[in-house]
């Protein structure tokens, strides 16, 4: 079954709306995050969409980076117990 990014169904991709947005109230490029991460573009690309796993340094990183507090950045929902 293919993953619908555009609907954050993919299972690392509860943070990507923070990064964008955040991101774009800033007016940054993804060349330009990427470069501050020392990463390439795609790299960066697939990590705002939930394909790559975060490290646990990069997300205070990215928060740097976005002038942000790395809380705004990960916000998790509860998990349905089951």
């Amino acid at each position: 079954m293919p993953i619908d990014v555009r609907e954050n169904k993919h299972p690392y991709a509860n943070n990507c709306n923070q990064y964008q947005n955040r991101g774009l109230t800033l007016n940054y490029t993804h060349q330009y995050v990427a470069q501050q991460l020392l990463i390439a573009q795609h790299a960066y690309n697939k990590l705002e969409l939930g394909f790559t796993k975060l490290t646990v340094e990069r997300p205070f990183r990215i928060a740097a980076i976005l002038r942000t507090d790395v809380h705004e950045l990960i916000k998790t929902e509860p998990m349905n117990a089951s």
